[in-house]
């Protein structure tokens, strides 16, 4: 007769994973667990689920049950939960070591880049993990070569930012056959087959759009750049809708002002002076344009270099050019008159990518490629 296999159960198979991030210096010796709604939701697990794991690992000395504190990581040595769990799952490996992110960066390091990598470094710290970084700015997509040799990075999953372009495409495809877990921050093309993590791009960029033309009762001008990377895409989709939405269809095309270049180049990527390619489509827009006039910019970077035009042609910004930006960097702030804009929160996009790519190792590589979107609001000063 058949040996009858040891049923290991949710309860157990969670003790194995928190037992295992408790090794792996997750949860440090001395210190409280999170509370159980937290642990609910990190691990997806019913409060039930949670109790009858945090009762296992109490018996087995693990963690002590406080009163009115909670659940606290004893000092001595961590248990086991059971014996029937090969050496070599992924939970019992990880657990050997602290789990390493690797953060991919192929820009010259701007303050949205800055501020991401911050977003990753606080959840990084946050959960004791480890982090790594490849910055080659000037190399263009040298990189991205290194995705095709993973394993020797020595990490578990990647964070990718910006995400490369279409000739890397089969590099990720293989990456996630082989469920190596991998994260990219606004993702380049609906193609990616990976997770991502953007900011509500088409709905902030509506939402300026209708503001300027419910206060100045016209059409509005959009101002950007060639639209080969997804995030432009929304934000030119966004203006689109709120253009149609005001009766203004036939005018979408015409008041479209776009640079040749586009936001995926590496070419962009390289570049020290961010405002210049607004400035240049911005000298095309005002030199045909009558005043006055609203234009909504793809991003900060393009309002500044309206404001560079506008000033080079005789045009006074907030009188005869009503001007918005998007992601409310600090040069917002710091033009004259002030940017208004939409803002989006960089480093909760790092962060969130990070706790993406955490669930995503998790998960061992599998799932489907989610997007997580992230919202924005919309911030008015003088500029419109």
């Amino acid at each position: 007769m058949a040996r009858r296999r040891t049923y290991f159960s949710k309860a157990s198979r969670l003790g194995e994973r928190i037992l295992a991030e408790i090794a792996g210096g997750g949860y440090a010796a001395g210190a409280l667990l999170p509370p159980e709604t937290h642990l609910c939701g990190t691990y997806r697990a019913s409060r039930v689920t949670i109790r009858r794991t945090l009762d296992l690992l109490a018996e087995r000395g693990i963690v002590e049950r406080i009163p009115h504190r909670g659940v606290m990581v004893k000092s001595g040595p961590a248990g086991q939960l059971r014996t029937d769990a090969p050496a070599s799952s992924p939970t019992v490996r990880r657990a050997r070591r602290k789990l390493a992110f690797a953060s991919v960066l192929a820009a010259q390091p701007d303050e949205g880049l800055v501020n991401i990598q911050e977003g990753i470094d606080e959840y990084v710290r946050e959960h004791g993990l480890a982090l790594q970084f490849a910055s080659f700015a000037g190399e263009g997509g040298k990189p991205f070569e290194a995705l095709a040799r993973v394993e020797e990075l020595g990490v578990d999953g990647l964070i990718l930012l910006p995400y490369p372009g279409a000739e890397h495409l089969e590099t990720l495809r293989e990456l996630r056959r082989r469920r190596f877990p991998a994260v990219c921050i606004e993702r380049r093309s609906p193609r990616v087959p990976l997770p991502s993590v953007e900011p509500d791009s088409a709905g902030g960029m509506y939402r300026v759009v209708n503001y300027l033309i419910q206060k100045y009762r016209r059409p509005v001008h959009f101002l950007g750049m060639r639209c080969d990377h997804q995030t432009d895409v929304d934000r030119l989709q966004g203006y689109a809708c709120a253009m149609r939405d005001a009766g203004f269809t036939e005018l979408v095309k015409s008041h479209t002002v776009l640079h040749q270049l586009g936001s995926s180049d590496p070419a962009y990527w390289r570049e020290e002076r961010k405002w210049y390619h607004g400035y240049e489509a911005a000298k095309r827009l005002l030199a045909r344009a009558e005043r006055p006039l609203s234009v909504a910019c793809v991003k900060d970077y393009a309002a500044w270099g309206l404001y560079k035009a506008a000033e080079e042609l005789g045009w006074v910004v907030g009188r005869d050019v009503m001007v918005t930006g998007f992601d409310d960097l600090t040069i917002a702030q710091m033009l004259t008159p002030a940017l208004t804009t939409v803002h989006q929160s960089m480093r909760e996009k790092g962060y969130q990518a990070a706790h993406l790519l955490h669930r995503r190792i998790e998960q061992g590589g599998e799932g489907p490629a989610v997007t997580v979107k992230l919202p924005v609001k919309l911030v008015v000063r003088e500029s419109a």
